[in-house]
């Protein structure tokens, strides 16, 4: 029987934990007749969260287990007693215990909250029945130790002739426009497949027959959302549809042959078309079949065992030497990565699909967990300070003859009341904060994920855990005071517990510059991706896609009246967006290079004022120049081509772009295509002509910042003049490149919040401590007041130790920031260097975080009146 189908086991267990046998019966089976009601009207999650309302909403004394009922020898009068005890000491110590409460409530909130975002991101792809016999085909240069995840579509057909035991299928992206009737839409999220696509992946087929679906010619697969989008409530199976593809400049009809679920959000390969990979490869790109370098396809394989997958990858060089030619394996390979290892644990760059970072998962894991500790610290701090003052009530039970164990018990008890309290709390603040914490990780996220996994028992477990672990160490203090020696004298606590608070709080503050440390690290490094210079001028620059090939053909003559218009202070076109994915890669070669060695460079090609439009200095040579009618022919490459091809003596040189050969004009300064976290490519700079799969398809101008608004109304006017039927659309190169960063960027907002909560935590329990070192040192404080201290000395005098042991947190634990923060920088090929204002930013946040909440807590002891002070004592 589905687990789903029964309510949540461990709210069960507690119902029958607490619930007398005379009521039990009747209660639990009215809970579960509604609990089988709402999964069928509510749903399950629904169901299981009003579920665990209701066994604690049912709670009442009457109910309740009599002592008889527990245990008949029991000494339930005892324990009650201690539970009396517990509560009338929370309420009288309301200062202390709101610090325990909302510290671990705090803690267990930001557990929650992240355990939501942790089993999202763990779930991508997990849809699939199949999903750990599917193995993502990543391509693999040995030599240059690059990865992608395209792969060429003759890598595809070898695959399955090499290893007919295998399924193999691909996925490859072309942009388009759909008509139907009086509607129609451009379309990104259009993708060619192969027919064995229902034979690998688990996608829910709502109409249609998969087996069939993409078999055939001309066959259409679209998701519910877009047959309610074209065709409404009509039936979408068997329609016909008209698109226009782009890429390969061609309109044709295709039959709708299955309709499909939405792809849910955690898939790393979203789609909302899929056409037939047949049609493609017949009518569209025949000659694609055979070209080994044109890497345009994602390749799945559907493989019986792990061992075989690893022997695959392990002998995937031998592959490419039969298949390709002797002496590819050098430059050719390629890794199974498992699929359930693609979405967090990504190996490729510049990648069209959703990607997330395991890194930023355990980090995010960590912090939640460094949060609890503090609140766990906050406790025991706070225990242990205040032993002294319960050292009378411990005294008096032992004399009059309480056990060990049962003082243990008690003050255990205590500290599991607190956590029992923080827990409901916390999950109620996590509850109400979760739609802002969706809103910050652009995710969408729900508690149904934490119930239906049991998340909240877990929790529950955890925490009561977590209150044992806290106060098992404040239990065995209580518990072993010696009576005579408290009675005799109350008032003073052991050095070892001093020891012991100073290094709980020096624990805590070493967290906190830990985590401090690694909030503006990230900051500064976001920053940087922000700011620093990209090769080339961004400002008020905006890109147009053209990606109709009818409109490539006129691209000239509309960038030229483009630049007419007033506002506009720069235009060119080029092959590439800013930013790209660059998939266009070619094969380059020169004099000199071992022939069956392969080197590669993207291919972009551009207008003639490409470079002099985007500020892109010419280092040696020269660029394109309608001058010279042979420009067209020839290349202009940039710095880290001409350093793979080996120098500056490289103008003039005849080289081989995809076989054919060209003359280096010039070389031009490296720019970034993409993101700044990788290095800048090789790249080869031509001119093609229109019709060509890299010809210039975007249109780039720079626009005054004065009258920016009419100056886009008149690109559009312009643009209508020669393509009224496409949609005019345009983005900010800028935007677009801090899109690039948005995942770090979201990363450090989550972890900057998260940190401050920390924070909070942490100042919480200094909050406390200085509260009550103040409440100690009352009289010590009267009397200097008397002979003529100053309220800066005894502010000093209460802040000293606090701020010590924060600088000595900081000597110990920032080597162990440097180093985990050096880590997560090694990921990027620009970065920043940890110098000494992130260091001093740290030292001096903790420094004055420490002091200033000490001493805010301290002013009313410095401000009393000695008098009254010393008759009080």
């Amino acid at each position: 029987m589905n687990r789903y189908e029964q309510p949540p086991r461990w709210a069960d267990a507690f119902l029958r934990w607490y619930c007398s046998a005379s009521f039990l019966e009747e209660i639990q089976g009215d809970l579960h007749e509604w609990y089988s009601l709402r999964v069928e009207r509510q749903g399950v999650a629904k169901a299981r969260l009003l579920y665990i309302i209701d066994v604690i909403r049912f709670i009442r004394t009457f109910r309740i287990k009599k002592i008889h009922e527990v245990n008949p020898k029991s000494n339930l009068p005892m324990y009650k007693n201690y539970f009396t005890i517990a509560v009338r000491n929370a309420f009288r110590h309301k200062f202390f215990s709101s610090i325990n409460v909302i510290g671990l409530a705090v803690g267990i909130a930001a557990s929650l909250l992240l355990a939501t975002f942790v089993l999202y991101e763990v779930s991508y792809d997990k849809y699939h029945e199949k999903l750990d016999d599917i193995y993502m085909v990543l391509r693999h240069n040995p030599e240059a130790d690059a990865v992608a995840e395209n792969f060429s579509y003759p890598v595809q057909t070898s695959l399955v002739n090499e290893y007919p035991g295998i399924t193999v299928t691909s996925f490859g992206n072309d942009p388009v426009q759909i008509t139907y009737g009086d509607k129609s839409f451009y379309e990104p999220s259009f993708f060619w497949a192969d027919s064995t696509l229902f034979d690998v992946f688990s996608y829910e087929v709502l109409q249609g027959n998969p087996e069939t679906a993409l078999a055939g010619f001309n066959s259409l697969v679209i998701t519910k959302s877009m047959a309610e989008k074209y065709f409404g409530s009509e039936q979408a199976l068997g329609k016909i549809v008209e698109i226009k593809i782009f890429d390969g400049n061609k309109t044709m009809d295709f039959e709708i042959t299955a309709v499909i679920a939405d792809v849910p959000e955690n898939s790393h390969l979203r789609f909302k078309f899929l056409g037939s990979m047949n049609t493609a490869m017949r009518d569209i790109y025949p000659f694609f079949s055979n070209h080994w370098s044109l890497n345009w396809l994602f390749t799945y394989a559907l493989v019986p065992s792990e061992a075989e997958a690893k022997a695959m990858e392990a002998n995937s060089g031998e592959f490419f030497e039969k298949y390709r030619r002797e002496g590819a394996s050098r430059n050719n390979a390629f890794i199974m990565k498992p699929l359930k290892d693609v979405y967090l644990k990504p190996e490729a760059d510049n990648s069209r699909l959703a990607h997330g970072n395991i890194n930023q998962v355990y980090a995010l894991s960590t912090i939640a967990f460094l949060i609890l500790i503090i609140a766990c610290i906050n406790y025991m701090n706070l225990a242990t300070a205040r032993s002294a003052i319960r050292g009378k009530e411990v005294g008096v039970r032992k004399s009059l003859g309480a056990a060990k164990s049962e003082l243990f018990k008690q003050f255990l008890g205590e500290s599991i009341l607190v956590a029992l309290g923080a827990v409901l709390l916390g999950t109620l603040m996590a509850y109400l904060f979760l739609p802002v914490f969706t809103d910050l990780v652009g995710k969408e996220l729900s508690f149904e994920q934490l119930i239906e996994s049991n998340g909240i028992g877990i929790a529950l477990i955890f925490t009561i855990g977590m209150g044992i672990a806290s106060g098992i160490y404040p239990a065995t203090l209580f518990s072993n005071f010696r009576p005579a020696l408290i009675i005799r004298n109350s008032s003073k606590g052991s050095r070892r517990n001093l020891l012991v608070r100073r290094t709980l709080v020096t624990l805590q503050l070493g967290i906190s510059v830990f985590l401090i440390f690694g909030s503006v690290v990230i900051y500064s490094q976001i920053e940087f991706f922000q700011n620093a210079s990209l090769g080339f001028n961004k400002d008020q620059l905006i890109s147009i896609p053209v990606e109709d090939r009818d409109l490539q053909t006129q691209i000239v003559s509309l960038r030229n009246e483009m630049e007419k218009i007033s506002g506009v202070e720069a235009i060119t076109i080029s092959g590439e967006s800013l930013p790209s994915a660059m998939n266009n890669t070619w094969d380059i070669g020169w004099q000199g290079l071992d022939e069956e060695e392969d080197r590669a460079a993207h291919i972009v090609s551009i207008g003639y004022n490409f470079f002099d439009a985007l500020d892109i200095p010419i280092l040696y040579g020269r660029g394109f120049s309608p001058e010279f009618s042979t420009d067209s022919s020839n290349v202009v490459i940039n710095e880290a081509a001409m350093k793979l091809i080996g120098g500056e003596e490289v103008v003039g040189k005849t080289i081989t772009i995809g076989g054919n050969e060209v003359q280096v004009l010039g070389v031009a300064q490296n720019h970034n295509y993409s993101s700044l976290r990788d290095n800048v490519d090789p790249i080869a700079y031509v001119m093609a002509r229109p019709g060509n799969r890299i010809s210039n398809d975007n249109v780039i101008a720079r626009l005054s910042a004065d009258g920016i608004r009419n100056s886009l109304k008149s690109l559009e006017d312009t643009w209508d003049d020669f393509s009224p039927n496409k949609e005019f659309v345009y983005e900010f190169v800028d935007e677009n490149f801090a899109q690039l960063y948005k995942s770090e960027s979201r990363f450090l907002s989550v972890f900057g919040y998260f940190t401050g909560l920390a924070i909070l935590v942490a100042a919480l329990g200094l909050v406390g401590l200085a509260a009550f070192v103040a409440e100690q040192k009352t009289k010590e404080i009267g009397i200097r007041k008397i002979l003529g201290a100053n309220n800066s000395t005894i502010t000093v005098l209460l802040t000293k130790d606090f701020v010590k042991l924060a600088v000595i947190a900081f000597v110990l634990i920032t080597p162990l920031s440097f180093f985990i923060m050096e880590r997560w920088l090694q990921q990027f090929a620009n970065r920043i260097n940890i110098g000494f204002g992130i260091i001093a930013v740290t030292i001096l946040s903790v420094v004055l975080l420490t002091w200033f909440t000490v001493m805010l807590q301290s002013l009313k002891a410095v401000f009393s009146n000695p008098a009254e002070t010393l008759r009080s004592e």
